[in-house]
């Protein structure tokens, strides 16, 4: 993309923020350019957000089935997967899947709930909450 090429919209960033992103000059240099955003980009980003919405929505429906557990349902409040939790958490992506499901996160050990809540930005008694 040219730097003459960058478009301006209505952003959703915060009162008038803006970021950089890169761009070719007319010295076909790469030259930092200040932008509000790019409308698909941002378009991108909504949907994500929406998304992990929907999942949440569902989570709190299947956690009332006992399919699933807390875990999930704050994994994607947070707008996190499977992978991204275990990196922040220090365990193999398998064992979090396991504590995913219902019999799983029943079987935590306070230290392992503890971490969990510490990444998650809760106290280990909110954990079981889904509000």
């Amino acid at each position: 993309m040219r730097t003459t090429d960058l478009e301006t919209h209505d952003s959703t960033l915060l009162s008038g923020q803006r970021r950089v992103v890169y761009a070719l000059d007319d010295a076909g240099q790469y030259q930092g350019v200040h932008s509000a955003g790019w409308e698909p980009e941002e378009q991108a980003g909504l949907d994500e957000v929406d998304w992990f919405d929907h999942l949440r929505t569902e989570c709190r429906a299947r956690i009332a089935q006992g399919l699933d557990s807390p875990l999930r349902y704050h994994m994607y409040r947070l707008r996190l997967d499977e992978s991204l939790l275990a990196e922040a958490v220090g365990l193999w992506s398998w064992r979090v899947k396991r504590h995913l499901g219902p019999k799983g996160f029943a079987a935590l050990s306070p230290a392992l709930r503890e971490r969990y809540a510490r990444v998650l930005g809760m106290s280990a008694q909110d954990l079981d909450r889904c509000d």
